[in-house]
Order: structure tokens, then C-alpha cells, then sequence
């Protein structure tokens, strides 16, 4: 991955991936739901941590996450 440039002026974007349903039944796959996510980057001294609420759904398994590319909008 590509490295980026963030603050008030360029935004980046990345995606979550995971099963929610078992592809044989259909039936929703129990998780727990996670309060927050940590989002780390890079700093001079430090890494720096963020904090974000989590406003999805129930995680049931792996988590995949896509590369960080800039902001489209």
C-alpha cells in the first residue's frame, strides 16, 4: 500500500469486510458488537491512536480491511 497524507485537507478512506451470515443457511452469524475502533498512524516520535465509535453491526469473525486510499468527494 501506498503511503498517505492525512489532516484537514486530505482524507482517506478504508473499508471493513466480514460475514454476517452463514452462506449455507442464510441465518445471521452471532458476534459481539464492538464499542469502538482504534485507528493508528505513523508519527515522528509515536504512533498516533484515534478512537472512533463503531456504528456497524456485530462482528462475527475475521476482519479484513482494504487498503487506505484517499477520499473520493
Amino acid at each position: 500500500a501506498a503511503d498517505h497524507v492525512v489532516d484537514g485537507q486530505h482524507a482517506v478512506n478504508a473499508s471493513f469486510h466480514y460475514q454476517v451470515t452463514d452462506p449455507n443457511t442464510g441465518d445471521a452469524l452471532p458476534g459481539p458488537t464492538p464499542a469502538s475502533v482504534d485507528v493508528a498512524f505513523p508519527g515522528p516520535v509515536a504512533p498516533y491512536t484515534v478512537n472512533v465509535p463503531w456504528n456497524g453491526t456485530s462482528v462475527p469473525g475475521p476482519v479484513s480491511i482494504s487498503d487506505v486510499a484517499p477520499a473520493q468527494g
